[in-house]
């Protein structure tokens, strides 16, 4: 079977004369169930700024300090100003989510081949600024596009790959780029659209529209720090061990565990 990955309420207004007061500058900032922003309330800033992870849903976010609480909800694209009193002194401050990237407005679908390398790496040969082509791989476990800093220069802003064009991409350097390549590109680049990754035939299927999904199994995705996940459990001799998963293709190798939920959940070493 070949794997298919799937790509894919009441908002609470506060306006800038909402006021919490705060003795000491350390603050924390809730996201939804299990992500704590650890906030330093700053005055000297004239507009202090907190990009919450993204989400295709409204999400909780709850702004804390030493005494007083603001409780809101967020959607996609939404941002709130409110103030906070530092011993007296008005520190502005803002929480926004971000805004959905979505491409499937562009009708536009391609298969693009890759080589699966020895390191299970999905590589492409890309164009940068319409001039350099670089080998790169995909790598649902990023965001944008990243390049090795051998070979990053401060003027590339955009990407060609197959029939897909993006212009003015934030391009970041990065020390390690994976085995033989040049950089890496993230899933948020085909955000809105559905790929397909067929290893049988080293395809990178593009598509607008879900296709036949007839003997597959849908997830559900989690976002955490701009990235997706999906649940599971590890069964080790008739226990089941439940977790989140980040879905990283970039990765080599089956399963990484994280070393803390091991020890927490007593995951047996062996």
């Amino acid at each position: 079977m070949k794997p298919l990955i799937a790509l894919l309420l009441i908002t609470f207004t506060v306006h800038a004369q909402t006021r919490l007061r705060a003795d000491t500058s350390a603050a924390l900032v809730y996201e939804g169930d299990d992500y704590i922003h650890h906030w330093r309330i700053n005055p000297g800033v004239p507009l202090d700024i907190l990009t919450i992870t993204k989400s295709r849903e409204p999400k909780s976010v709850r702004f804390c300090t030493d005494k007083d609480t603001l409780a809101i909800m967020l959607k996609p694209g939404d941002k709130i100003d409110f103030d906070v009193a530092l011993k007296g002194v008005p520190c502005h401050t803002r929480i926004e989510s971000p805004a959905l990237k979505d491409y499937s407005a562009k009708n536009e679908n391609d298969t693009i081949p890759f080589t699966l390398t020895d390191h299970n790496n999905l590589l492409f040969h890309v164009v940068i600024n319409d001039k350099d082509s670089l080998p790169v791989i995909f790598d649902s476990g990023t965001s944008g596009l990243l390049l090795d800093d051998n070979v990053y220069k401060k003027e590339y802003n955009s990407l060609t790959i197959g029939r897909f064009h993006w212009d003015s991409l934030d391009v970041y350097p990065v020390s390690l780029s994976g085995h033989g390549s040049d950089g890496r590109f993230g899933w948020d680049l085909f955000d809105g659209k559905i790929v397909e990754i067929d290893y049988d035939r080293s395809l990178f299927i593009v598509h607008t529209r879900l296709p036949d999904t007839h003997g597959y199994t849908a997830l559900p995705i989690e976002y955490t720090h701009d990235l997706f996940c999906i649940r599971g459990d590890l069964a080790v001799r008739g226990v089941r061990y439940p977790g989140r998963f980040l879905y990283d293709d970039g990765y080599e190798r089956t399963i990484l565990l994280d070393t803390a939920l091991v020890a927490e959940t007593g995951y047996p070493r062996d």
